[in-house]
């Protein structure tokens, strides 16, 4: 080879060095240009995301006057049921109410003339209420034997409304304070449960008929110890009550009053005496009143009216 041309070959070769030095250097320039990662543009994100949750507080604020709860995010699907939970403690305000005066605690007595505006519903006892000439036959609709469990369904005679079930006869009344004494047949014998169910189907057929009636259930009164008297009474089916018995029913009566928000009357605590009976010179059989003990009930009828 020439000297000329080794010449030549040495000046390409140091060309080509400078060249690849070159590249390298300008290689090694762009990867000192690529931007890093500053921890604090995420700082300044956050700080602004901050910024606009409070400013949303305090909108939040001034617009309700109160500190926002987990509550007031509650989305729009769910305001529904909320809506409902609503509905459903004002129901249970509205049976607590009936239950914090249940029994009809005292009150200032009203005028005998209220009793003229009431209906009296009831078997052979509350019959005494007209055959003592205590209220009017119009006032009174009861039927020796009747049961609450055979109240919907059995006539009563009345002479005002002839021959008529107690629901029409309300009906036709017009009466709106309607005072329902039913149990003392069947006490002992027939099923605590029928009688119940009995007496919730006639309270239900009132509301329905009548919705503006005040409806009292009336305890079942006590019986004298002639009616515990085994010597005397000697099985349940021959007439014998215990007043336990009627107690337990009475019990249930109260628990019916409250569940068909009505008024609970009670005349058993009122009408027994230190032995928890009724006195023995209130009736000659046990279970009936005499006149003294028919213008007591009365006279507990109105000092105990449901406001």
């Amino acid at each position: 080879m020439s000297q000329q041309n080794r010449s030549n070959d040495a000046r390409k070769v140091s060309h080509g060095d400078r060249g690849n030095a070159s590249s390298n250097k300008k290689t090694t320039n762009s990867k000192k240009k690529k931007p890093k990662f500053k921890i604090s543009s995420v700082v300044n994100i956050f700080f602004i995301v901050y910024i606009a949750c409070f400013l949303a507080y305090m909108v939040q604020v001034n617009k309700t006057n109160k500190i926002p709860t987990k509550e007031d995010s509650i989305m729009v699907g769910d305001s529904t049921k909320v809506s409902a939970e609503n509905d459903v403690t004002s129901t249970t305000e509205d049976d607590a109410s009936i239950m914090a005066i249940n029994p009809i605690a005292e009150g200032t007595p009203v005028g005998e003339e209220y009793l003229d505006t009431c209906m009296f519903i009831g078997d052979s006892i509350s019959e005494g209420f007209s055959s003592y000439f205590f209220l009017d036959d119009a006032n009174v609709l009861a039927q020796k034997g009747l049961r609450p469990d055979t109240v919907c369904t059995e006539t009563i005679s009345n002479l005002v409304y002839g021959d008529i079930l107690a629901i029409d006869g309300i009906l036709q009344s017009g009466f709106k304070n309607i005072y329902i004494m039913l149990g003392s047949n069947g006490i002992g014998w027939n099923d605590n449960k029928k009688m119940v169910d009995g007496y919730r189907e006639f309270i239900q057929l009132i509301q329905e008929e009548v919705p503006d009636a005040n409806i009292y259930v009336v305890s079942i009164p006590p019986v004298s110890a002639l009616r515990e008297d085994t010597s005397v009474y000697a099985t349940v089916e021959d007439g014998l009550i215990y007043n336990t018995t009627i107690d337990e029913l009475n019990a249930l009566y109260l628990d019916l009053a409250n569940e068909m928000n009505v008024y609970y009357l009670d005349i058993n605590s009122y009408l027994k005496d230190d032995t928890g009976k009724l006195p023995y010179d209130s009736s000659s059989d046990g279970i009936h009143f005499d006149s003294a003990t028919y213008q007591k009930v009365l006279d507990y009828v109105c000092s105990h009216v449901a406001e």
